[in-house]
C-alpha cells in the first residue's frame, strides 16, 4: 500500500510539473545562457527570445531562425531563412506544451502573397505561426506565443 502511495505521489508531481511555466533558470539549464542578442539557442541555427514582466512571469516567446545582421539587409521573402514546419511545431510543443495552453478556442488565418499567418487561440495563450508558401520553398519564418495571464 505504501509503494502505491509513493508511486501516486511521484506521478502527481510529474504531471504537475508539466504545467508549470519555464523560468529563466529552467531555460538556461535546458538551452544554456542566452547569446549576445538575448536569444536562447533551442536548436542549431534557431533562437528563442523571451519577454518577462516585472514579476518575472513569461509574457511573450518568439522562435525563429538566427541570421547575421549583414545577411538580413535587402532580403526578400523568397530568401529569408525559415525552419522546417515540423521542427517549428516540435520546438513549440517542447517550450509551450499543450497542457499549458488551456482550452482551445479557435483558429484564424491571414494570407499576404506567399506568406500566411495562422493564429491559434487558447484559454491561456495566443500562438501565431508565420509560414512561407510551398511555391517559394515552404517553411516557417517564426512562431510567436503571447501569454494572456
Amino acid at each position: 500500500m505504501k509503494s502505491r502511495r509513493v508511486l501516486l505521489l511521484v506521478f502527481t508531481l510529474m504531471v504537475g510539473t508539466v504545467g508549470l511555466s519555464q523560468t529563466s533558470s529552467d531555460l538556461r539549464q535546458k538551452y544554456g545562457p542566452p547569446d549576445d542578442s538575448g536569444r536562447y539557442v533551442v536548436r542549431p541555427g534557431i533562437g528563442m527570445t523571451v519577454r518577462v514582466d516585472g514579476a518575472g512571469v513569461t509574457r511573450d516567446i518568439a522562435i525563429s531562425p538566427i541570421e547575421s545582421a549583414a545577411s538580413s539587409t535587402h532580403r526578400s521573402s523568397k530568401t529569408a531563412p525559415t525552419m522546417k514546419a515540423d521542427l517549428a511545431k516540435a520546438i513549440l510543443d517542447e517550450v509551450v506544451p499543450v497542457s499549458r495552453r488551456g482550452r482551445y478556442k479557435g483558429t484564424g488565418n491571414a494570407e499576404f502573397g506567399c506568406t500566411s499567418v495562422d493564429h491559434m487561440e487558447y484559454e491561456n495563450a495566443i500562438i501565431s505561426i508565420t509560414n512561407r508558401c510551398d511555391e517559394q520553398g515552404g517553411g516557417t519564418y517564426s512562431v510567436r506565443v503571447h501569454w494572456k495571464k
